[in-house]
């Protein structure tokens, strides 16, 4: 492992790991302690310079750091209040351990982290019973960082969407049909219309604010229960002015004892014509409603 010696630069040459970043690790790392001594309201400049030092860390092969993580997932608790089909979440399984108020509060460094994604695991953070302070912590902490979240969004009440709406970047939630009667078989005990309410509660705050985050984009676990409706579902994001889509080939679950799964029968059916047939369409939907697929098609 390489360690700081005084011709930086002349190492750095020589490291071979990728692109050398801009500047000097000196005075990157100046700039940093500068940056703590002061202790300054967060601005897009600590991001800025917690960046830069990551970058010369990362070239230099530095193991022992003075930069903090420039991503930081961290999973706010293991709790989920859908019992999806194809999702080994137990609730057996699941503790009382949480992220506390108190934690977020104290971490004044958020400042410096560009990206935070508060899951972990099979969990949903909105289901911790203080997920709302703990927002207002991190925007008070980290007004200028890039949260993304991941949810089924029936929780999204009207106190968590005035706090959402134009500081979340982005929402990734956890769609997975195109049919009120698919939904609630595969997502129970979640109700179709109340998610589909929740989203629409949320986008109307977005509109009167002028903003535009979150970013809404809505996930699909593949398999052959919403396999057939898919062409459907670009319509129904439109309705919800939802304008990207992932959609992911189910990856057969295990078993746990408080439920059963779904199993090998309930993937897609392997038919390749009907598969190209019923892809083919779905494209067509999404070109005509303007919806964004933010990673390849499966292939199935």
């Amino acid at each position: 492992m390489k360690t700081c010696k005084k011709d930086t630069l002349f190492q750095a040459e020589k490291s071979g790991n990728g692109v050398q970043p801009k500047g000097t690790y000196e005075d990157s790392k100046t700039a940093m302690a500068e940056s703590l001594r002061l202790d300054l309201p967060p601005s897009p400049k600590h991001i800025e310079i917690n960046n830069r030092l990551v970058a010369w860390e990362a070239y230099l092969g530095i193991g022992k750091v003075s930069s903090f993580p420039t991503m930081l997932h961290i999973g706010l608790n293991d709790v989920c209040n859908a019992r999806c089909a194809f999702c080994m979440y137990d609730p057996e399984r699941s503790t009382s351990n949480r992220v506390q108020v108190e934690d977020i509060k104290r971490a004044k460094w958020l400042k410096y982290v560009h990206t935070i994604l508060p899951n972990a695991g099979l969990s949903d953070p909105l289901t911790h019973p203080e997920i709302a302070k703990i927002l207002d912590a991190i925007h008070k902490n980290a007004p200028y960082i890039k949260m993304h979240l991941t949810t089924n969004a029936s929780l999204l009440d009207n106190q968590l969407t005035s706090i959402l709406a134009g500081y979340l970047s982005l929402i990734i939630v956890s769609l997975n049909a195109a049919r009120k009667e698919t939904y609630e078989f595969l997502i129970p005990p979640l109700k179709w219309e109340k998610t589909i309410g929740n989203l629409r509660d949320l986008q109307k705050v977005k509109a009167e604010r002028q903003a535009h985050l979150p970013e809404i984009q809505a996930g699909y676990v593949l398999n052959k229960h919403n396999f057939e409706e898919l062409p459907e579902l670009p319509a129904v994001l439109a309705s919800l002015d939802i304008r990207s889509a992932r959609i992911i080939e189910m990856a057969v679950p295990g078993t746990i004892k408080s439920r059963a799964l779904l199993t090998v029968d309930d993937v897609v059916p392997d038919d390749k014509q009907r598969v190209s047939s019923v892809f083919h369409e779905f494209r067509k939907e999404c070109i005509k409603y303007n919806i964004n697929l933010t990673q390849p098609m499966p292939k199935l």
